[in-house]
């Protein structure tokens, strides 16, 4: 089946609204988790000249999951990043052990995920160290479909099958 490149905007709710610490919010597919104290929708950096709407974080050690909401893996394609210049220790964790350590600066950052071949993640971490603000204004990806039921039974009968007629061609009598 064809893969379908979707993309969570992050721009539904109403800005101010908090998502707390273990709440999740779902769009297109995709599930993001808080594990931070202070995360809301909305746009904080109207002040320093950056009007982008998103879900924001900060507080030490919280970070974002993102996972597809039926339990599936994906792959990441792109994702919008904000923070507030703040030199404190942003980073990106994946599913599969990769770790990126994400650059500080006040202005919206594209980050295009790198994978010549595709991840299959079930999960990925955006989070920080310290104090400074950290948004996500939109997260494009594609699913990668499970296989439909049918499928797993086609592929046992076919093995049954299989299983079946060697076994019978290994009771036949040898001619000599």
């Amino acid at each position: 089946s064809q893969r379908q490149i979707m993309t969570m905007t992050l721009d539904a709710p109403e800005p101010g609204t908090a998502l707390p610490y273990g709440a999740s919010y779902t769009e297109a597919g995709m599930t993001v988790t808080s594990y931070s104290n202070d995360a809301s929708f909305g746009s904080p950096f109207v002040v320093i000249g950056t009007d982008t709407r998103g879900l924001y974080f900060h507080g030490s050690s919280g970070y974002l999951q993102f996972a597809m909401a039926d339990g599936s893996r994906f792959d990441p394609i792109r994702i919008g990043i904000v923070t507030d210049g703040d030199a404190s220790a942003r980073w990106l964790a994946t599913s599969t052990g990769d770790l990126v350590m994400l650059p500080s600066m006040p202005a919206p950052l594209e980050m295009e995920f790198g994978y010549s071949t595709p991840t299959g993640l079930d999960w990925f971490r955006i989070g920080t160290e310290g104090q400074g603000v950290t948004g996500i204004s939109y997260l494009t990806f594609t699913a990668i479909p499970v296989p439909e039921p049918s499928t797993f039974a086609l592929l046992g009968l076919g093995l049954a099958a299989m299983a079946s007629r060697n076994a019978a061609q290994g009771r036949r009598p040898r001619a000599r």
